[in-house]
């Protein structure tokens, strides 16, 4: 008998072992880039609301604190900046969430708002992609008994809905 060769059920044993061995790395391979893509996922949606929370809380850190320059129902209100030469430039901005098809559009708005009628007269819109699925402003009563602009939230994430309320601190309506 001839000891060099393989015989058919050494080579099928082989064959088989190599499957086994082949199958178990293929689905730890498989375990580890699901789980690193569902992470990937779950990072670019805590960046995304992060982005969009950052953007309205900065428009809203430079709102009027006059409760006239303000329309809390509808998320207008009166932002107010300095140029480079100390000039004050005073311009409208509305936040709000949309839904285009299924997709979720964070909009925001800014123009000239005329606050008696509740109602935009000129505006230029900027929608971006959002998981947020609601955005709402309010008031909130402070220690002191004034009101104190609040922004309330509601995103979606893998468990389901979460709210959110965000209470800006130096935006006193009295």
């Amino acid at each position: 008998m001839n000891k060099q060769a393989f015989t058919l059920i050494e080579l099928m044993v082989y064959v088989v072992l190599f499957s086994v061995v082949a199958m178990m790395v293929f689905g730890f391979c498989s375990l580890v880039y699901t789980t690193l893509s569902t992470n990937g996922k779950r990072t670019n949606i805590v960046l995304m609301q992060t982005l969009m929370l950052d953007a309205v809380r900065r428009d809203v850190m430079s709102a009027s604190m006059m409760p006239q320059r303000w329309d809390v129902r509808a998320g207008v209100f009166e932002q107010e900046t300095l140029d480079a030469r100390g000039v004050m430039s005073r311009v409208n901005v509305g936040w709000d969430v949309v839904k285009k098809s299924s997709q979720f559009l964070m909009r925001r708005t800014q123009g000239v708002y005329d606050f008696t009628a509740h109602r935009w007269t000129k505006k230029n819109v900027s929608l971006m992609p959002t998981t947020l699925r609601d955005l709402r402003f309010g008031t909130a009563p402070s220690a002191d008994g004034t009101r104190v602009v609040q922004v309330l939230l509601e995103y979606a994430d893998a468990d389901g809905s979460n709210r959110e309320a965000v209470v800006v601190r130096n935006r006193v309506l009295a």
